[in-house]
């Protein structure tokens, strides 16, 4: 009794140092609890920050892919612009020789008109002073039908030069308004493409700013999620030592409550000695294991039977249950030796080989209460291996398993 009185109160003082220990486990927990809730957050914010700017470099990047087709574009159309402008001035230059090819020739035309008018009338007064002969005046006759047809052919050369030469000049005109056209929307290319390209820069600019946002982010990110790794393994191990503490701590409540009943029980057995001559003890305290190793064996070939008390007939039995009522004790179990049934052991089942054996052979009694134990133990056969069980449990002897 004074021993496990001892043996309660080191187990109290280990029960009050374990509360106290958990108790500050407790606050440990909690604060790496809250430290991982707020790191958590954080790594939450992070990732979203993280997708937006994600988001906003690829808009970004859309953007440049896209103005950079709008320059390539607005190239294309200046080259195609100033090649127009290079093929109107070779034109206008063309159209401009032939202007002045025409001019010259109207000069040429005009001057032999002039010329052959000129001759004309000079010959017309020779001819008009002189009195021609039959054979001069019919020469003088075809001569002025040539000079009329020349002249007639000559002017209408003269009035399609004219005419070629307005034509030229129209065209001239209208190059030259093209090519103003031409050089104006030359300017405004280059304009576009020079703000263009400014916008291509800012958003180059922009992506790069956001790339190193992003960067900062992810390394920001991944210590987070290092600090975020590091308490979770702090909390594994503070939640580990709790439920080893609270493991304790329960086995320590169920010891307390173990011995707490067994006190109670060995008391109340020991006053129904006192009181009552044929009470023998508990199935276990009459019995002994000589080798250790089949000791878990016994145990679960008796189980609930290991806790009851023998006694020699059933009135001592109902003597000891009233005595319990009386004094509000817990219920126990009662084998009278006079009146419980047990089969004896077959023998067959000593004669199997191996180290199959009956639970009966490896306990040691006393003859006046081997009823009680055969009563326990019943018919448990025990193995040293597993595959030997299962041939004796599923095997067949002599046609019975």
């Amino acid at each position: 009794l004074n021993t496990m009185k001892k043996d309660l109160l080191a187990a109290r003082r280990k029960l009050n140092d374990l509360k106290e220990h958990n108790s500050e486990g407790a606050k440990e927990y909690e604060r790496c609890k809250k430290e991982y809730a707020e790191l958590y957050k954080k790594s939450m914010t992070l990732n979203k920050s993280k997708g937006d700017k994600l988001m906003k470099q690829n808009q970004l990047q859309r953007q440049c892919d896209k103005l950079g087709m709008e320059i390539k574009n607005a190239e294309n159309k200046l080259a195609e612009a100033q090649n127009q402008i290079k093929s109107t001035k070779i034109a206008s230059k063309q159209h401009q020789e032939n202007v002045a090819m025409l001019r010259k020739q109207l000069a040429n035309v005009t001057a032999d008109k002039e010329a052959w008018e000129k001759k004309n009338s000079k010959e017309k007064a020779e001819v008009e002073d002189q009195a021609l002969t039959e054979s001069q005046y019919q020469e003088w006759k075809q001569l002025k039908q040539k000079a009329t047809t020349r002249t007639v052919t000559m002017a209408q050369e003269i009035s399609n030069l004219k005419r070629a030469k307005n034509a030229e000049l129209m065209q001239v005109k209208s190059l030259a308004t093209q090519v103003e056209q031409l050089e104006g929307r030359k300017k405004q290319l280059t304009d576009a493409i020079s703000q263009i390209q400014e916008r291509k820069t800012k958003f180059k600019d922009d992506a790069k700013k956001h790339d190193e946002e992003l960067k900062a982010t992810k390394a920001e990110q991944a210590d987070v999620k290092a600090k975020l790794n590091e308490r979770m393994v702090k909390k594994e191990k503070i939640d580990e030592a709790l439920s080893q503490l609270s493991l304790e701590l329960s086995d320590l409540r169920f010891d307390k409550q173990d011995n707490q009943r067994d006190k109670k029980f060995a008391e109340t057995l020991e006053q129904m000695k006192n009181l009552f001559s044929g009470v023998k003890g508990k199935v276990h305290e009459l019995c002994r294991i000589p080798d250790k190793k089949y000791q878990t064996a016994v145990t679960v070939a008796m189980g609930k039977n290991m806790e009851a008390i023998v006694v020699n007939n059933s009135q001592t039995a109902m003597e000891c249950i009233t005595f319990l009522k009386d004094q509000r004790m817990a219920p126990m179990t009662f084998l009278p030796l006079e009146s419980i049934k047990a089969s004896h052991v077959d023998e067959r089942l000593r004669t199997l080989g191996g180290t199959c054996k009956p639970v009966l052979d490896c306990i040691q009694y006393d003859p006046s209460v081997e009823t009680a134990i055969r009563y326990a133990v019943g018919a448990c056969l025990v193995c040293d291996k597993m595959h030997e069980a299962k041939q004796v449990a599923f095997g067949e002897i002599d046609g019975h398993r």
